[in-house]
């Protein structure tokens, strides 16, 4: 037993070398660059300007303080203007300390095209130092004239302190802490992290999977050469080559899951189911529904109808069905036939949605199809608009 463990730790140490240096190595230096001691641009939180947001400078940093509300989430803009070569820094240390649901962004401007902005995730640094390289990033290229952090809160007092931005040249330890920090760094869970580990912020970024796999086989083609110098097989010793790769995504799993767990505490705990909807993603859509449901529709639930562009599971129109209830919603895209309809009925025109039309001089309610009914507008709101069916349609049901 002892002997199995022994070359297999030794099989496993010895692989792990070799994937460690493969994935330094990967990606190499810029052509041209100039020599990696030139090539250091530290940004202090300082000099960065907030743009949108409120926010102080305090302890060589910027504090985000307050941030403008969009869509249910909290948004700050913090910049840096100047010139960066590109391939002179292709990898960035950053200082950011942030709240558990807060999603952060870098954010690059390229002097020939200064009107678009182009971004990438980064990850919120839980089991290291957070690093992240941008040899792969296709837009990171040319002279890059503005730099910035693009940071999204699920409430208003969530804080956020820039300590610095560090943009140096990618070398071989720097490649090695940035994939840690993509795999080990908290990236936000969704409805599929139950069961799988993702391990990256980008589809393009490297995932640990194949890497642990990598790993599993080397140090299992290592045992097996070393078992045939010594004419002896140990087959203890491969099931620890591919057991520890495991366990070793299990832990970066149950990283991600106790950093969830976090959010969670920190975005619903302590509040009631009405403050947790406030707090939720879905928070705009909530507000509108909740406004609708206590000023505009009567109090005895009634048949509406919910039209929205979209086919399928769209979150706001199923969502928005649900906090309706205990309305009766026909919610199901192009809405019921003309005999589906009666008068007192309502129609919510979910969003930007075109079909059906409203022409107010005639005071109807336009279908491709053909379909005509007569309403009226009772509720306009950027999330939608609300209408009563006011004639009851030819063939339609009785009120």
């Amino acid at each position: 037993m002892l002997q199995s463990a022994t070359r297999a730790f030794i099989a496993l140490l010895l692989a792990g070398l070799i994937v460690a240096a493969w994935l330094a190595l990967d990606g190499g230096a810029g052509e041209g660059a100039a020599p990696a001691q030139q090539r250091t641009r530290d940004i202090p939180g300082d000099a960065l300007q907030l743009i949108v947001g409120r926010g102080v400078v305090r302890d060589g940093g910027l504090a985000i303080t307050g941030y403008r509300r969009q869509e249910g989430r909290e948004h700050a803009v913090a910049i840096w203007r100047g010139a960066l070569q590109a391939r002179d820094y292709d990898l960035l240390r950053y200082d950011i300390q942030a709240a558990p649901a807060t999603r952060l962004n870098l954010t690059w401007r390229r002097a020939d095209d200064p009107a678009t902005v182009h971004s990438r995730p980064l990850a919120r640094a839980t089991l290291g130092a957070a690093v992240v390289t941008l040899e792969e990033e296709a837009d990171w290229r040319g002279t890059i004239v503005e730099v910035g952090v693009y940071a999204t809160a699920a409430r208003g007092d969530q804080g956020l302190f820039v300590s610095s931005l560090e943009f140096a040249a990618a070398d071989a330890a720097g490649r090695l802490a940035a994939h840690w920090a993509s795999w080990s760094g908290f990236r936000g869970w969704d409805y599929t992290s139950i069961n799988t580990l993702h391990g990256t912020l980008q589809e393009k970024d490297l995932s640990p999977l194949p890497v642990a796999a990598a790993w599993a086989a080397l140090a299992s083609l290592l045992l097996f050469g070393w078992g045939l110098l010594r004419r002896r097989q140990l087959p203890g010793a491969y099931l620890a080559a591919w057991l520890v790769p495991w366990v070793a995504l299990d832990l970066l799993w149950q990283a991600e899951l106790q950093n969830q767990l976090a959010e969670g505490r920190d975005r619903f705990g302590g509040k009631t189911m009405h403050e947790k909807h406030l707090a939720d993603d879905d928070a705009y859509i909530y507000r509108y529904i909740m406004r609708l449901k206590r000023d505009v529709l009567p109090q005895q639930p009634v048949r509406l109808v919910i039209a929205h562009d979209s086919r399928g599971h769209n979150l706001e129109r199923l969502k928005a069905q649900y906090y309706l209830l205990p309305h009766n919603v026909f919610n199901f895209g192009a809405g019921p036939s003309r005999r589906g309809y009666a008068r007192g009925d309502y129609i919510l025109l979910l969003e930007d949605t075109t079909d059906p039309a409203y022409h107010p001089e005639r005071g109807k309610l336009i279908w491709r199809r053909g379909l005509q009914m007569h309403a009226e507008l009772v509720d306009s709101d950027p999330m939608g608009r609300l209408f009563r069916v006011t004639r009851r349609p030819w063939g339609g049901r009785e009120s």
